[in-house]
C-alpha cells in the first residue's frame, strides 16, 4: 500500500516494486495529496509491467547485458568508452541487482530525477537515459523482454544559457596571436567554419574544393587516440569558406608537406588531446585567456551567424546538426526574430486603391 511520509518542509511518497523493494522520492512542490496520488500512480505503474518474455531463471542482469550491448555497438572507440564509462557510473548504480525483468518505468524515473538532483547537465542526463532505452530496444529485438520501460518518461529541458558559452573575440585573437605559427591557420579555420576541433583536425587536401565557390567537406573527425571515425552526426557536409579564409587555406596546404591539412610537426595526423596540452592550453595562458576552449569557437561561430540574422536551416546545415530543431534549441539566447526581410519581399499594392 503505497503512503507518504512528513519530511518537515516537504513531502515524500513510498511505494512498493512488484519485486517488493521499496521506492521513494521527494519533491519540495508536493502537497500532502499530490504526494499520495504520486505514490499511487507509481505502484499502480510498477504492478502493471508483464515486460518478461523469457523465464526470470534465464534472463541476464540489466548491468551485464547493456555493457555487453554498449560494448558491441558499431561506434568509435571513443564512444563505445565514454559509453560503457556512463554506464557503470551514472547507470548501474541505480539498477544494482536488477534483472531486465524486473526494471519498470518508475525505475526509469527514479533514475533521471536522481541525476537531476544530482546537479547533471540536462544534455548529460539526456544522453544517460538514451543509454538505457538503446539497451531495452535492444532487448525486445533479442525476445528478452516483451516492451521496454523507457516509456511515459519526462526528461529535463536543455537549458542553453548554462550551458554554451562563446568564446569572446578578443580571447580568439589573443590565442591565435600566441599559439604556435604552424596552427595559427586552424585557429581561424575554426573561426570562419564553426567546426568542431576533430573535425578540423580530420581535414585533408582532398577535402577542399572549389565548386561552386571555395569550400571544404567535412566527412569525418579525429579522435584522441589518433583514429579516424564519422562525424558526430554520422553525415558528410560541405562547408563554405568565407572570402578572407581562402587565400590563408591555400598557404597552409602549400606549407603543411602532407596529406593533412593541419598535421602533426612530423606530417601525421594530429589527435585533439595532443593539439590541447602542447600548444592550445599553453597558448591560452600565455594570452591570458586560460580555460577557453576550441569548441567555444565553434559556439563564438554561431552566436555571430545567428545576430547577423542568417537563417537557421542554413546555420544547422553548416554545423552538421540533424535538424534546425537542434539548433534552435542549444542556441535559443542568441536567436533574435527579424521580419524585415519579409516586409520588403513583400509586393507593392499601393496603387489598388486608386483603380
Amino acid at each position: 500500500m503505497p503512503y507518504v511520509v512528513n519530511k518537515g518542509s516537504h513531502w515524500q511518497a513510498r511505494w512498493k516494486l512488484s519485486n517488493g523493494r521499496w521506492k521513494a522520492e521527494t519533491q519540495k512542490a508536493w502537497t500532502k495529496g499530490a504526494a499520495k496520488e504520486y505514490a499511487r500512480r507509481m505502484e499502480e505503474d510498477a504492478r502493471r509491467t508483464p515486460w518478461a518474455t523469457a523465464s526470470p531463471a534465464e534472463l541476464p542482469y540489466l548491468f551485464d547485458y547493456g555493457l555487453t550491448v554498449l560494448m558491441t555497438r558499431t561506434v568509435s572507440p571513443k564512444t563505445q568508452k565514454d559509453q560503457s564509462a556512463a554506464w557503470r557510473n551514472r547507470v548501474a548504480p541505480h539498477f544494482d541487482g536488477l534483472k531486465l525483468n524486473e526494471v519498470a518505468p518508475v525505475d526509469v524515473r527514479s533514475m533521471i530525477s536522481a541525476l537531476d538532483g544530482a546537479g547533471y547537465a540536462p544534455s548529460t542526463v539526456r544522453d544517460t537515459y538514451g543509454l538505457v532505452a538503446f539497451v531495452f530496444t535492444t532487448a525486445v529485438s533479442d525476445g528478452l523482454v516483451a516492451a521496454s520501460p523507457c516509456i511515459r518518461i519526462s526528461l529535463p529541458r536543455r537549458r542553453p544559457e548554462d550551458e554554451i558559452s562563446p568564446a569572446s573575440p578578443e580571447s580568439v585573437i589573443a590565442i591565435a596571436r600566441a599559439i604556435d605559427p604552424r596552427y595559427q591557420a586552424l585557429v581561424q579555420f575554426l573561426v570562419a567554419t564553426g567546426a568542431r576541433i576533430g573535425e578540423a583536425l580530420a581535414l585533408k587536401t582532398e577535402d577542399v574544393v572549389q565548386v561552386p565557390r571555395p569550400a571544404v567537406r567535412i566527412q569525418r573527425t579525429l579522435h584522441d587516440d589518433g583514429t579516424f571515425g564519422p562525424t558526430k552526426s554520422r553525415r558528410s557536409r560541405t562547408v563554405t569558406l568565407p572570402e578572407w579564409y581562402v587565400r590563408i587555406l591555400e598557404s597552409q596546404i602549400a606549407e603543411s608537406h602532407s596529406e593533412m591539412v593541419f598535421p602533426s610537426p612530423e606530417g601525421r595526423p594530429l589527435p585533439p588531446r595532443r593539439f590541447s596540452g602542447r600548444y592550445w592550453r599553453p597558448a591560452a595562458r600565455r594570452a591570458g585567456w586560460e580555460g577557453v576552449t576550441p569548441h567555444q569557437i565553434r559556439h563564438l561561430h554561431v552566436t555571430q551567424l545567428l545576430e547577423n540574422h542568417v537563417p537557421l536551416t542554413e546555420v544547422a546545415a553548416r554545423l552538421g546538426h540533424s535538424t534546425p530543431r537542434v539548433t534552435a534549441e542549444v542556441y535559443a539566447k542568441w536567436i533574435q526574430p527579424d521580419d524585415s526581410g519579409a516586409a520588403d519581399a513583400t509586393p507593392d499594392y499601393s496603387e489598388i486603391a486608386k483603380s
